[in-house]
């Protein structure tokens, strides 16, 4: 009689770990399919606008949406709002990860004669820069106020040197036919990155999870890289232009799901936080073409450029308003947390 019961207690406790492990690996390789579709799907539409509308198209909560569903199923919806912070300092790296490639390519580019080769050690060098900012970000004040407040500083900053910078290069070329070779490229780099964070949370703890699908910029990469083997290199400049306004639609994603995962559960506050970001990047669409002459010249001069000597500064201001959005939305919660 002791004997079976030991026996049925092993048999149970076998067959819960086994099925611990098959959720586990369920929800990698629907992260992986999900993530890698809706990220090749949402960069072949980035290359079908004007260059102004495709870095924010492609600055679009993609990564974060799948990401942020997933870990909430694996670690728990209360995990999100923890490391808050530390996601709005870790943003400024994925930022800065497009100026680094686009920087770092035109510098390596009369080293590596060979494409392949070239985005390989571009994004080598536009990861390692990526990786400083959520190292760094655990020496910060760990409010979510304060890193609020340094994330929308950063994105007018960032704006305005991003403007000043493309400027000086001539614009995207016309837009080439996508191959049948590019989509499942895309998706396959997109959707590692999104079953890496739930690899990452599950073996090195929330943090890395959650930082690395909510703010790695894996669909911005697999483009840049794309636009980088099919173009000359001067033309990234160009594309990379909107990209710091455009994660205002990120952080106003991250800044709603992170408050209503807990309190009204994942479906509802993924279409809240859906709703949310679609909003927001339809107004930063709406003003950025407004403000900014969209022309394509087969990169060979440069033709766009500011209607006049007030743009640059009204490109300054409108990304200070927006990302004040999500800071004067935690501002009234600051006290719960």
């Amino acid at each position: 009689m002791l004997f079976a019961t030991q026996h049925n207690r092993t048999t149970s406790k076998t067959l819960n770990i086994f099925c611990l492990k098959f959720m586990f690996t369920f929800n990698i390789i629907a992260a992986f399919l999900v993530g890698g579709a809706m990220i090749a799907l949402l960069s072949l539409l980035a290359e079908r606008v004007p260059s102004a509308l495709g870095g924010i198209i492609i600055s679009f909560p993609s990564t974060v949406a799948v990401s942020f569903v997933f870990l909430s199923i694996t670690l728990g919806t209360d995990k999100l709002i923890q490391f808050i912070a530390r996601i709005y300092y870790s943003m400024l790296g994925s930022i800065f990860f497009a100026f680094v490639f686009a920087f770092t390519s035109l510098l390596l580019s009369s080293a590596f004669s060979n494409k392949k080769l070239l985005i390989i050690a571009t994004l080598l060098v536009s990861s390692s820069v990526w990786i400083i900012f959520p190292l760094y970000s655990a020496n910060l004040t760990q409010t979510i106020w304060n890193s609020a407040v340094c994330l929308a500083l950063g994105i007018i900053l960032f704006q305005t040197g991003f403007i000043v910078y493309a400027n000086r290069f001539p614009e995207r070329p016309a837009i080439k036919k996508t191959s049948l070779f590019d989509l499942p490229l895309r998706g396959l780099f997109s959707g590692s990155i999104v079953a890496l964070s739930i690899i990452l949370a599950h073996n090195l703890g929330p943090f890395w999870g959650i930082v690395v699908g909510a703010t790695y910029p894996a669909a911005l990469a697999s483009q840049l890289s794309i636009f980088l083997y099919r173009y000359p290199v001067e033309c990234l400049p160009g594309f990379i232009r909107t990209v710091p306004v455009g994660a205002v639609s990120v952080a106003t994603y991250v800044t709603v799901s992170a408050v209503t995962y807990p309190a009204l559960g994942i479906l509802m506050g993924t279409i809240l936080a859906f709703t949310a970001s679609i909003i927001m990047s339809f107004l930063i669409s709406k003003f950025v073409s407004h403000f900014i002459f969209v022309k394509s010249n087969n990169c060979r001069v440069r033709t766009c450029k500011p209607k006049n000597h007030y743009v640059l500064s009204r490109l300054t201001i409108f990304p200070c308003f927006m990302s004040s959005l999500p800071i004067i939305f935690f501002r009234h919660i600051t006290n719960m947390y």
